[in-house]
């Protein structure tokens, strides 16, 4: 899916969920605010990636675990529609293993390291009162904090490059779901999410971030 098309597919679930929700505008609307933290499993993808691991069958492109974490608000309307912007520290890259046979013998980590807002456009569906099951859909953009290239050996040696290349920013999309557990004015929320970079992260190379993210956190309802 290229950029125009999910921007396009955005605004079209901002129009349908107003749409849904009539008196949404009209009515009184509620903010909360919270911390949110999980795990991310990041990879790069893009053309040029696909052919240097087609070029090299001896490397073993793997995905990283890494720890994404911050604040979030959602302002939530009347009805099943909310806002939802986040600031995350997002921590993203990929993994290479080398081997000689069937013996590993090297490997090299690209740990690029985010300030990530994204803006999500929110639909819950509320099921019950307590529980409101949710997806969502939106754009990010993020600025690199650092980027850095560890390369190690079997022989334990260890070096690490810290001018990676990298450009000083990064856009794309978010979609997911979860679900919302509503108290009097907290709530706790579970939510799974796929990341799409648009971006290249590095000039002259065809890479783009990818990562699905598991998240939880809790919101605290402001005012009354």
């Amino acid at each position: 899916m290229n950029m125009k098309k999910l921007l396009f597919f955005i605004a079209f679930f901002g129009v349908l969920c107003v749409t849904n929700s009539p008196n949404a505008l009209k009515a009184q609307t509620s903010l909360s605010i919270g911390p949110k933290l999980g795990v991310s499993f990041t990879n790069l993808a893009g053309q040029d990636v696909e052919n240097y691991e087609s070029a090299m069958n001896n490397v073993d492109t793997k995905g990283r675990a890494t720890f994404v974490g911050g604040i979030y608000g959602q302002l939530a309307f009347v009805g099943m529609f909310s806002l939802q912007p986040e600031i995350l520290y997002h921590s993203k890259g990929a993994k290479e293993t080398y081997f000689l046979g069937n013996t590993e013998v090297g490997s090299q980590t690209i740990n690029l390291n985010y300030i990530e807002i994204p803006v999500l456009f929110k639909l819950r569906l509320p099921l019950s009162k307590k529980f409101l099951p949710n997806v969502f859909i939106g754009p990010y953009y993020a600025t690199l904090l650092n980027a850095n290239q560890t390369i190690s050996g079997n022989s334990n040696n260890l070096m690490v490059i810290n001018n990676f290349d990298a450009n000083s920013s990064d856009f794309g999309g978010v979609i997911g779901g979860g679900f919302d557990i509503q108290a009097k004015n907290v709530f706790f929320t579970v939510d799974a999410r796929y990341g799409i970079g648009f971006s290249e992260v590095v000039d002259g190379f065809s890479s783009r971030n990818n990562n699905l993210t598991l998240m939880t956190g809790i919101g605290f309802r402001l005012g009354k």
